[in-house]
C-alpha cells in the first residue's frame, strides 16, 4: 500500500495520538524548545494538504504529549552528508543550524 496526503490528512489529528500511545506507552514526551521556530511562516508555500498534514503533525509535537518515538541516532546519521555530523539538538532532534 503506498501511503498519499490523502492518506495521512485525516490521519494526524484521528489515530496518530492513540498510535504512538500504544506502540510508545514508555517513551519520554517531546519538548520542543520555544525558540524552534513555528511551521506557519511555510505553511503557505505547501499545497492545501500538505499545509494541514505539517500544520496537525506541528501541533501534536508541540503539545506536550506526543511521545519521542525518532531515534536520535539513527536520524543524526542523515545530515553527516551535509557536513553537520553531530549538528542536531538533543532536545528538538533537530539541525541545531535550523
Amino acid at each position: 500500500m503506498t501511503l498519499t496526503l490523502d492518506h495521512l490528512a485525516g490521519y494526524v489529528d484521528r489515530d496518530l495520538d492513540a498510535d504512538l500511545a500504544h506502540w510508545y506507552a514508555d517513551a519520554p514526551t517531546v519538548r520542543i524548545p520555544a525558540e524552534v521556530r513555528a511551521v506557519e511562516p511555510f505553511l503557505a508555500k505547501l499545497p492545501p494538504l500538505a499545509a494541514a498534514v505539517l500544520s496537525a503533525f506541528d501541533r501534536r509535537g508541540r503539545s506536550g504529549a506526543m511521545p519521542q518515538f525518532l531515534n536520535r541516532s539513527g536520524v543524526e546519521g542523515d545530515f553527516r552528508p551535509l557536513n553537520q555530523p553531530g549538528a542536531l539538538e538533543p532536545e528538538a532532534g533537530l539541525p541545531a543550524g535550523l
